[in-house]
């Protein structure tokens, strides 16, 4: 069942065509949620899910990529895999030599214009959910033409540039998308304010939390993550991608040489080499595990004694606004952060600190008070507020208005 319950339906339903920064997985993140969740939205025809672009050269030099599910899928069915009788996921392919101005230019903009034309005949909503360089010629044309258009600033995403060139570009973009956009929508309060200098169209929408999925943490049929049930003494977790430039690896280095009774466990994937340093893999009361299946998250919060936001505090934690809090808190466990973007107004349910010591004496408390009845209520209580459902209910109204305006929904 999703978040937007059925209506009065409209005389005339408009569709959305989404040009996402993570693609349709089984790994499911903010856009997909949202998305997921929309869709049975009485305002809503058709959705169009446009994955990161495939650049076939890539899948020359590196052929493990056709091991990925969505690449594999991509490469068939026309780049086009039906996700829902709503929802459908398409991946553009990108020809060698088929950037602007180059041979097979025309080849790559045919292409995707096959997988979107079908979605763009009428009305229809563009969702700009990443930062489109201008070789995506057939987004910009969209974007130019779109009736209504969406931008989803779900992330700092010029501090992921390669130097000043591209991060000037990148600034340059945000700058058009915030300027034109019908509604932006941000991911914190921080990237907000820095949209309304550009637009009053501006709404924040927090991430959120599967909570249905997670809060199976606190039931007892759920079998804890094998490899966590196998150690013993306390469990300090960490769930998520495990980046080095936002996981402060100096600090859990220090905590986890203080305390070698503490075990300190990583579940996920790995997306830079060496994510935690040389020294803290070595450590023996470390232990990095490989990610797990969606569906079996709720075990391995349930192998955590305390969950752990343990990120740096610089310019790429500053854009952003962690899922892993809202899971965490669904899953009823105690949780320790540093404080990032975000974090301080769940300072009545997270233990914040600053530096080792402190984050050491954090998650003492916490795990002295890991059993306390009310403090598991209040976390459990806040994870359900941030349930995507409720994100998503808060999303629905403001397309609603940017669609609809003053006109009755027929009914």
């Amino acid at each position: 069942m999703n978040a937007v319950a059925a209506g009065p339906v409209p005389e005339r339903r408009v569709d959305l065509v989404v040009y996402a920064f993570d693609p349709w997985s089984t790994m499911w993140k903010r856009t997909q949620m949202l998305v997921h969740h929309l869709q049975d939205s009485p305002w809503l025809g058709r959705v169009l899910y446009v994955n990161p672009a495939i650049h076939l050269m890539d899948l020359g030099r590196r052929p493990a990529l056709l091991g990925d599910p969505v690449q594999r899928q991509a490469l068939g069915a026309g780049g086009v895999r039906r996700i829902t009788s709503r929802v459908a996921a398409a991946t553009p392919l990108v020809p060698p030599l088929g950037y602007p101005g180059k041979p097979l230019a025309g080849l790559r903009r045919r292409l995707e214009e096959r997988l979107v034309a079908p979605y763009v005949r009428g009305d229809f909503i563009l969702w700009a959910g990443a930062l489109l360089r201008p070789e995506h010629t057939v987004f910009w044309d969209l974007f130019e033409r779109a009736p209504f258009r969406i931008f989803d600033w779900s992330d700092d995403f010029a501090t992921f540039a390669v130097g000043a060139d591209e991060r000037r570009e990148d600034e340059e973009i945000t700058g058009r998308f915030l300027a034109a956009a019908d509604l932006v929508v941000t991911v914190n309060a921080g990237l907000a304010e820095r949209a309304s200098r550009s637009t009053e169209r501006v709404r924040c929408l927090r991430n959120g939390t599967d909570y249905e999925r997670m809060v199976r943490a606190t039931r007892p049929e759920t079998p804890v993550h094998p490899g966590l049930a196998r150690l013993s003494g306390p469990v300090i977790g960490y769930m998520g991608y495990m980046n080095q430039a936002r996981l402060d690896t100096e600090l859990l280095l220090a905590v986890a040489r203080a305390r070698p009774a503490w075990q300190f466990a990583f579940v996920g994937p790995q997306v830079t080499a060496a994510p935690l340093g040389d020294e803290l893999p070595r450590l023996p009361n470390v232990h990095v595990f490989p990610p797990v299946p969606y569906d079996e998250l709720p075990g391995v919060l349930k192998g955590f004694d305390v969950c752990t936001i343990p990120n740096r505090i610089n310019e790429h934690t500053a854009g952003n606004d962690p899922i892993k809090l809202f899971d965490y808190l669904a899953s009823g466990r105690p949780v320790v952060a540093t404080p990032t973007a975000g974090l301080a107004e769940f300072a009545d349910v997270v233990g914040i600190a600053a530096d080792a010591p402190a984050f050491e004496a954090a998650l003492a408390a916490a795990l002295a008070g890991a059993d306390d009845p009310e403090a598991r209520g209040r976390r459990l209580a806040r994870g359900e507020r941030y349930s995507w459902r409720a994100r998503t209910a808060d999303l629905d109204g403001w397309i609603r208005e940017l669609v609809l305006g003053d006109r009755e929904v027929p009914a």
